[in-house]
């Protein structure tokens, strides 16, 4: 009975976590008992209990919780209005997500009466979206806690700069998502296969909260832009706008013919420039791989050598052991020699102790004849 539950619940674990993949971070839903409607306000694993559980914000106080369980907490929301189903026991009733900015959602009451379920989600969404997914700031509900919150500037302990868009809990530890300046991450916004923010592949790194630091005002700013070169289309571009007060409105065409020239000219050195910035770019790129590769045949190298003298004194082991054996061989080849002289001369020792104990009997014999000769 035991094994046939397990083989149900992993079965259902299965089945969650494929129908997992369907609801995402602001879905509006509906509960296939009951009829509850709400919005999606958290995805994953919890500790209460295993598999896939979808946290949803209803829009009437039916729920359970205000989105903490045994002092966790996956999402924040009015006392009763939270409520954790398994995936199979939702239905999603549009395709798209319903967390809006605020522009956006300003826009939609123009053209639209909002219905409950809207209204809904527009007022607990945007919570969903700053402390889940990153969309606005000063919702992460531990932005206190850590001194930062999402859209702040932050350091590693590793050096690395960038922007938070993610703070939150993740498997019962405060995770931050950074959105990195440099590719020097190791995601693109996705942490145990849920995407909480998108960016370029590399350019997103999860850390543990403790181990980020806001940036001061010197650090906060973006990375220096490279300038662009001076070229002679511009030098030419700037003589030509300082005198720019003195034309008339004749010659007003000409310059201005001039002017696209100029801009022309202009937009051609930036496209060789950038190109040439490209080359320069690759042409490094080429080099750190060129520059790991040697790195990586270095190492190989060492360990062949390492093997090789191994092998080299596994030889030598070897060669000695064979002449140990050649030498034990020899020995106990003249053991058995020895042990064979010993047996003839015991066998030769005992003859000879059979025939004098004869010869003593023999004696024995003779003597007691003669005494009683010498008695008669």
């Amino acid at each position: 009975m035991k094994q046939a539950q397990s083989k149900d619940s992993l079965h259902s674990i299965i089945s969650e976590s494929t129908n997992n993949e369907n609801f995402k971070l602001g879905d509006q839903v509906k509960m296939k008992t009951g009829g509850r409607v709400g919005v999606v306000a958290f995805v994953g694993p919890t500790d209460f209990q295993a598999g896939i559980w979808i946290g949803v914000i209803l829009e009437r106080p039916e729920g359970k919780n205000n989105g903490t369980v045994d002092g966790r907490v996956y999402f924040k929301c009015q006392d009763k209005f939270g409520v954790f189903c398994r995936p199979n026991n939702l239905v999603k009733l549009n395709n798209q997500s319903t967390i809006q900015s605020p522009l956006a959602q300003r826009s939609q009451q123009h053209r639209r009466v909002p219905s409950p379920t809207n209204s809904i989600a527009s007022s607990f969404a945007p919570s969903i979206a700053a402390s889940q997914v990153g969309g606005l700031r000063d919702h992460s509900p531990f932005a206190q806690e850590y001194g930062y919150d999402i859209g702040d500037r932050v350091n590693t302990n590793d050096g690395r700069c960038g922007k938070i868009k993610f703070l939150n809990t993740i498997n019962g530890q405060v995770y931050a998502g950074i959105l990195l300046d440099k590719p020097v991450g190791n995601s693109s916004g996705e942490y145990n296969s849920i995407q909480y923010f998108k960016c370029y592949p590399k350019y997103a790194v999860f850390l543990p909260a403790d181990q980020v630091k806001r940036a001061t005002r010197t650090e906060s700013a973006l990375p220096p832009k490279i300038a662009p070169k001076q070229t002679t289309a511009s030098k030419l571009r700037l003589e030509r706008r300082g005198g720019l007060d003195g034309y008339t409105n004749a010659g007003a065409s000409s310059w201005r013919g001039s002017m696209e020239s100029l801009d022309s000219a202009i937009s051609q050195d930036r496209q060789n420039l950038l190109h040439q910035n490209m080359a320069e770019l690759c042409f490094s790129k080429d080099n750190e791989v060129i520059a790991g590769l040697k790195k990586c045949l270095q190492e190989k190298e060492a360990h062949l050598t390492k093997l090789s003298n191994e092998m080299e004194e596994r030889r030598c082991d070897s060669e000695r052991l064979a002449q140990e054996n050649k030498s034990l061989k020899l020995r106990i080849g003249e053991l058995d020699f020895n042990l064979q002289e010993l047996s003839r001369e015991r066998a030769e020792l005992r003859s000879s102790i059979a025939a004098n104990e004869k010869s003593l009997k023999i004696y024995r014999f003779v003597l007691r004849k003669v005494k009683c000769k010498e008695e008669n």
